[in-house]
Parts: structure tokens; C-alpha cells; sequence
């Protein structure tokens, strides 16, 4: 689906549709008009009224969001990747693999033991049918090169003749003795064709796209997934969340009520009084003991100043005038 095509808002009408109400499913808001609903009116789904717990910024084609679905394509496409990021290495070193699978063969002959020849099955044999099964379906020598271009979904049949239609389809650069010859070499080597390829084939198509790419996805996807996810989903809408609801009005919140009043009684009838008591008693103490005190010091410190200090030091004074004063007219 387009950009153009793609779905909007129910509320707007304008925005495209950007969010999954969660438990419910319903991708039917933008971002904007999902936000106006949680944070400033009732925070329920607009076609269910389901209240909605969290949301995923994602968007589906349908208004319920096919999740299962969604987590198994992005599988397929990470598994995908990972198969040509494989095809791409056994491709590279695939002559190794050949090499080491015929000498492994060729002991298994001269020393008669089934140990080598298994080695040169699995070392040699399988890598090369693998791969000649890869490159049979995809009929793209690019697939080897520019792997992380590959799409899974395109159908490569569609764009380019099969490889195997140009082995029996003169070519417009062959010569009627070549093209006799090939057909004949054709011939010659089909039953070893059928035999080392084809027939494995078969059982690869059997097994692998039937049983396992088709069978055992849905399986993975509508046995198990669906099921979990929605187990998961629903436990939350009926089960978790009212637990939850029921946990916090009626024990937490309470506790919580019951915490702030101790705390408020501590503070008001405790803290509050002993406060004011020990600020009266530091007020009693600086107004009646610390500035009459303060008073009486001063009050002795002024008198001892003002009636003994000064009083000795103008004595002082005077003796030492009449001191110079006889010096004086000692001298004359």
C-alpha cells in the first residue's frame, strides 16, 4: 500500500494513522489525536471505548492491528537476510567445498570407509546442491554479488527466462552442430541430473517450502503466537490490570491516605508544638535572661568607664602636668 493509500485518522481525517491502542489492537488515531484522548478526555478507544493502558507508534492496513503477523514477517525478513549473507559466503569458497568433497570421496573408495563418504557428502555434495538450488530459484547471478539489495518477495521467474529454457532454446550466437551438441550433452547427463539434483529437489520443496516455510510458519504464527500474544493481552485487560486497579484503590491509595495523615498529625500536633515550644523557651530565654544580662554588663562596664577609668585617667593627667610643670622651674 501507497503512502497515498494509506489509511486516516477517524478524528481528524487529515493525519495518517501512526498509533495501536493496547490491549484493544485498533489502529484507527494519529499521534496527535491519540495524545488529545489519553492525556485531556476519558483515555478509552474510540471503537470499543476499551480503556487503553499504552500505545505503539506503528501502522497497519486494517483498523486491528494484526500483530503475530507482523512479528513474523519481520522474522522471515531477518532470517532471509541471514540466508543470502550464507549463500553469499558458501558461494565464495564453494570451489574449497567441491575440492575437499571429492577428496574425501575418492578416499571413501580406495579405503572402503563410510566415514569419508559421509564428509564428502556434508562437505562437498550438500553446500553444492544448496547452492545450485539457490541459484535455480533465483536465476540471478547478481543474487551472488549484491545480496543486500535481495528481496524476498520478488518473484524473479517474472523478469528473466529461466535458466533452464535457455539450455534447450537455440540461441541466436549457437550453430546447429552445437546446439545438437548440447542437447545431446543434455541427454547424456540428465539421468545423473535427476539423480544428484532434481530428486533432492523434490524433497527440498517437500520439506522445506511446504512443512517448513509454509506449514510450520502458520503453525508458529496461529498456534503459538496468536495465542501467547493474545493470552498476554487479554490476562491485562481482564486480569492484570484490574488486580493492579484493585491493588492500588484499594491498598495503595489507602496506605498512601493513611501515611499522609501520620505524617501530617507528626507535623501538626508534634512537630509544630515542640517548634513553638522551643522557640518560646529560646525567646524567654534571649528577652529575660540574655538581655537583662546583656543590660546589667553593660550598665557595670559603663559605670566602671565613666566613674573609675575616666576619673584615673584625668588624675593621671593632672599629676603629670604638675610633674612637668616643677620640672620646669627646676630647670630655671
Amino acid at each position: 500500500m501507497s503512502f497515498e493509500e494509506k489509511r486516516v485518522c477517524i478524528a481528524c481525517m487529515s493525519n495518517t494513522v501512526q498509533t495501536v491502542a493496547i490491549p484493544c489492537r485498533h489502529c484507527i488515531l494519529c499521534i496527535d489525536c491519540m495524545d488529545n484522548i489519553i492525556n485531556n478526555q476519558n483515555g478509552r478507544c474510540p471503537i470499543c471505548r476499551t480503556k487503553i493502558n499504552f500505545i505503539i507508534n506503528s501502522y497497519y492496513d486494517d483498523e486491528f492491528a494484526n500483530i503475530p503477523n507482523r512479528i513474523i514477517k519481520k522474522m522471515l525478513y531477518r532470517l532471509d537476510y541471514i540466508n543470502n549473507i550464507f549463500y553469499k559466503n558458501m558461494y565464495d569458497n564453494i570451489t574449497g567445498y567441491i575440492f575437499f568433497g571429492i577428496i574425501s570421496l575418492i578416499c571413501s573408495v580406495v579405503f572402503k570407509n563410510i566415514i569419508f563418504l559421509a564428509s564428502s557428502i556434508c562437505i562437498g555434495y550438500i553446500p553444492w546442491l544448496i547452492l545450485t538450488i539457490y541459484y535455480f530459484e533465483n536465476n540471478n547471478e547478481n543474487q551472488y554479488i549484491d545480496l543486500e539489495n535481495h528481496d524476498s518477495e520478488t518473484d524473479s521467474d517474472n523478469e528473466h527466462q529461466h535458466y533452464l529454457c535457455k539450455l534447450f532454446i537455440m540461441q541466436n550466437n549457437d550453430t546447429y552442430l552445437s546446439y545438437i551438441c548440447r542437447i545431446f550433452m543434455i541427454i547424456l547427463i540428465s539421468p545423473f541430473a535427476i539423480l544428484l539434483f532434481f530428486i533432492p529437489y523434490l524433497f527440498y520443496i517437500i520439506i522445506y517450502r511446504i512443512i517448513i516455510n509454509k506449514i510450520f510458519v502458520c503453525f508458529i504464527e496461529y498456534i503459538i503466537l496468536y495465542p501467547i500474544i493474545n493470552i498476554i493481552l487479554y490476562s491485562w485487560k481482564y486480569l492484570i490490570y484490574p488486580i493492579l486497579s484493585c491493588i492500588f484503590n484499594y491498598i495503595l491509595v489507602p496506605f498512601y491516605n493513611c501515611i499522609t495523615s501520620i505524617l501530617t498529625g507528626i507535623y501538626e500536633y508534634i512537630l509544630v508544638p515542640f517548634y513553638n515550644c522551643i522557640t518560646s523557651i529560646l525567646t524567654g530565654i534571649y528577652e529575660y535572661i540574655l538581655v537583662p544580662f546583656y543590660n546589667c554588663i553593660n550598665s557595670i562596664l559603663t559605670g566602671i568607664y565613666e566613674y573609675i577609668l575616666v576619673p584615673f585617667y584625668n588624675c593621671i593627667v593632672i599629676i603629670k602636668n604638675n610633674i612637668s610643670d616643677c620640672i620646669k622651674k627646676f630647670k630655671i
